[in-house]
C-alpha cells in the first residue's frame, strides 16, 4: 500500500493494485518459456511443442504470483492456454529460478529483461515459440498527480526515457 506506508513511488508489472492511483506505462514485457540446452537434450524423448507437454518436465515456479505453478499462453490461433506445470523447484526470485535453469536443471517462464541475457549467451533456449503468454505492462505508479514532488516527477520522466526502447 504505497500510501499508507508512505512510498512516493513503485514499479509495478501487470495490474496497478490499488485505486486512486496514478500510472505512467514504462515498457512492456513478456514471458519467456525456455530451458538450457543441456536440460533439452537430457529430456530430447519428451520434445516441448505444447504446454501440456511441460507435464513431463521439470519445472521452476515463480511464487510470487497470483496463481503459483500455472503457467499462460497464447497459441497461434489466439486461443488462451492454461497450463498448471509440476514444480521441481519453487522459488521466490526469478534470477535464482533463470539460474537453476541455466544450470540444467529445468524448464523456466519468466520476463524477457531477465532470461534474454542468457538466451544471447546461449545459455538458454526458448521454447514454446508459438505458445507467447500475454505481455504485461511495467509501470510507474505512484499515489496523485497533484501532490507530486519535482524529484518523483524528474525519476519518473527519467524511467520513461530510459525504457522507452528496452534492451531486452
Amino acid at each position: 500500500d504505497l500510501v499508507e506506508e508512505g512510498f512516493d513511488l513503485a514499479i509495478r508489472i501487470g495490474a496497478i493494485g490499488q485505486q486512486g492511483l496514478v500510472s505512467r506505462r514504462l515498457a512492456t514485457t513478456r514471458l519467456v518459456c525456455c530451458a538450457a540446452p543441456a536440460y533439452l537434450a537430457r529430456h530430447a524423448a519428451h520434445p516441448i511443442r505444447v504446454p501440456a507437454d511441460l507435464a513431463a518436465h521439470q519445472c521452476l515456479s515463480y511464487t510470487q504470483v497470483a496463481l503459483p505453478n500455472t503457467w499462460r499462453f497464447e497459441g497461434p490461433d489466439g486461443a488462451a492456454h492454461e497450463f498448471r506445470v509440476p514444480p521441481r523447484h519453487r522459488v521466490n526470485n526469478g534470477r535464482m529460478l533463470v539460474a537453476l535453469a541455466a544450470e540444467g536443471m529445468g524448464v523456466v517462464n519468466e520476463p524477457d529483461f531477465i532470461v534474454n541475457p542468457e538466451i544471447r549467451a546461449g545459455r538458454l533456449v526458448p521454447v514454446l515459440a508459438d505458445f507467447a503468454p500475454p505481455r504485461s505492462t511495467i509501470a510507474a505508479v505512484y499515489p496523485s498527480r497533484r501532490l507530486l514532488s519535482t524529484k518523483v516527477r524528474t525519476f519518473v520522466d527519467f524511467l520513461a526515457q530510459r525504457f522507452a526502447e528496452p534492451a531486452w
